[in-house]
């Protein structure tokens, strides 16, 4: 992890300290902030790789300023609690958290966390994405065109995005909030949900053969969409909400009295 720079943002300078010499010894290159505003400064002065948020009773995760960050570009983003909240496991959730770790924290858990994300964002890097063909459906992502069954498609820029997004995930749910953030930008409301909608719809309007049951992209009802090349068989998703945040739950260490959430 030499290359990688980590930026963590806290309140009490002796867990800052701490966590500064975990990385230390697995050669990253920390920088720290003493709360979130310093944190901004630093993250637009520094251009880590990847932040750890500490957050705690006085001082809870400012959601806000996350979602600005997830904005800005691909980070992995890694928040310390107190304690895990069904809201909070959700807004990790919706914001492609690298991980949501309660106290008392281990190294090896957040090291495995940031490692994990940081090795993700490295390989999406590496190598840019290659043209998509596949049924009918062909996408050059340098000339921005897209064909339906050999005719162009006329996409808006929003659109293209969009796509490009679910594309860069096919097969893997993108939920709501990084659709928002990685499309949108952090001006627009982490619940606005309505603009994804209907551009979702726009999309199927002019993809798929059959827009009331699409092939291509499919609703995970709660979550967000999903580009599928291979159609799962039961698409009803009607459990992808709580699967999701009971994953995050189980990886990180959280109750799962705490990450219940409703199958509805």
């Amino acid at each position: 992890m030499r290359d990688h720079k980590v930026l963590i943002v806290g309140f009490d300078a002796a867990e800052v300290r701490q966590i500064s010499g975990w990385l230390a010894r697995e050669q990253f290159a920390v920088v720290t902030a003493d709360g979130w505003r310093s944190g901004l400064r630093e993250l637009y002065g520094q251009r880590p790789q990847a932040l750890v948020l500490l957050s705690d009773a006085a001082n809870p995760v400012p959601w806000s300023e996350v979602q600005l960050i997830r904005g800005l570009g691909d980070f992995a983003i890694v928040v310390v609690a107190d304690q895990a909240t069904r809201a909070a496991l959700q807004k990790a959730l919706d914001l492609g958290l690298a991980g949501y770790l309660c106290r008392p924290l281990e190294p090896r858990r957040l090291l495995d966390r940031l490692g994990f994300a940081l090795q993700r964002l490295q390989s999406g890097r590496t190598a840019p994405m290659a043209d998509f063909r596949h049924d009918g459906l062909a996408i050059d992502w340098k000339r921005f065109e897209v064909r339906r069954d050999g005719k162009p498609v006329r996409l808006s820029p929003i659109e293209f995005r969009l796509l490009s997004l679910l594309v860069e995930r096919q097969d893997e749910v993108v939920t709501y909030g990084e659709i928002l953030a990685r499309v949108w930008g952090s001006n627009y409301d982490l619940t606005e949900r309505r603009n994804v909608k209907l551009y979702i719809w726009y999309l199927r309007q002019k993809l798929e053969r059959d827009p009331a049951h699409p092939h291509w992209i499919v609703t995970k009802p709660g979550v967000g969409y999903m580009f599928a090349v291979s159609p799962p068989a039961d698409v009803s998703g009607t459990k992808d909400a709580a699967a999701g945040v009971f994953a995050i739950a189980k990886r990180d260490g959280v109750p799962r009295r705490l990450a219940s959430v409703s199958s509805a």
